[in-house]
């Protein structure tokens, strides 16, 4: 049964995106089977993993406009990847237009988990990347998942704005939707530990939600990451030795033991 697992955080600039595609493809190289879930319309996760353009039918927009019945096209929007047991369900700049047509019907909150469902003894962990707003793809990632992963940028101490509203987003959603949801970690990104900022913002993360909700390895500030994105791929297509590299290694190694070996 796969685990699924949601990364999150409605500010932009965490590094969600990044940290989504290279936490999944770091699981995969551990040899488990991984599927990743681009949920924001943006489809930024979607360029990094398929090499080719794929059709509006065969991602999350044929779900979300056919809500009355997603069972039967769940299998033809799981795509195989450009890495080796890593699959994807893609997503296209059209679905975000549907949003605001979306939010009256309460079925539309359970498409993603309808979706996961069938296919959960296929995989060991599914990832959601989800959008930078706490709208109607935000909360199907919430319905779908058992655990958060919310990645802070520590270049600023306006990175921790609005981390209130999400938490009383997954308060809300555990309360009348997905019990079982639970924060499982924060990851704390574009470190620079030269600087002040970056250490100030580490201590408050630490301060606030305790040593046991915060990832033992942070995420560089690194160049490295611009050019990974620059080709479409993930950081260890770019540089599977790079510093980059490494910390996303130790973040899935650490996700294998807390969740597997514990």
């Amino acid at each position: 049964m796969a685990i699924t697992i949601c990364v999150c955080n409605n500010k932009g600039g965490p590094g969600k995106t990044t940290s989504s595609v290279n936490i999944a493809h770091a699981l995969a190289r551990e040899k488990r089977n991984i599927l990743l879930v681009d949920a924001d319309p943006q489809s930024n996760a979607t360029a990094k993993l398929l090499d080719d353009r794929i059709p509006p039918e065969q991602t999350l927009f044929a779900a979300f406009t056919n809500i009355e019945d997603n069972s039967n096209n769940s299998n033809s929007i799981i795509h195989y990847t450009k890495y080796e047991r890593l699959w994807c369900i893609p997503n296209h700049i059209d679905l975000t237009s549907k949003e605001l047509f979306m939010g009256s019907d309460l079925r539309s909150f359970w498409v993603l988990r309808e979706i996961l469902i069938p296919h959960s003894e296929r995989f060991d962990y599914i990832i959601i990347d989800s959008p930078p707003n706490l709208g109607i793809f935000v909360v199907n990632s919430l319905i779908a998942s058992d655990l958060l992963i919310v990645p802070v940028e520590c270049g600023s101490t306006d990175s921790l704005e609005g981390l209130g509203n999400l938490f009383g987003l997954v308060s809300f959603i555990r309360e009348k939707f997905n019990p079982s949801l639970r924060l499982y970690k924060i990851l704390p990104t574009k470190i620079d530990k030269r600087t002040t900022a970056s250490r100030i913002v580490l201590e408050m993360i630490l301060e606030a939600y305790g040593k046991d909700k915060v990832f033992e390895t942070n995420i560089p500030r690194s160049t490295i990451f611009q050019q990974a994105e620059a080709m479409r791929g993930s950081i260890f297509e770019r540089d599977q030795n790079s510093y980059g590299a490494r910390a996303y290694r130790a973040i899935a190694r650490e996700i294998i033991k807390d969740l597997e070996e514990s």
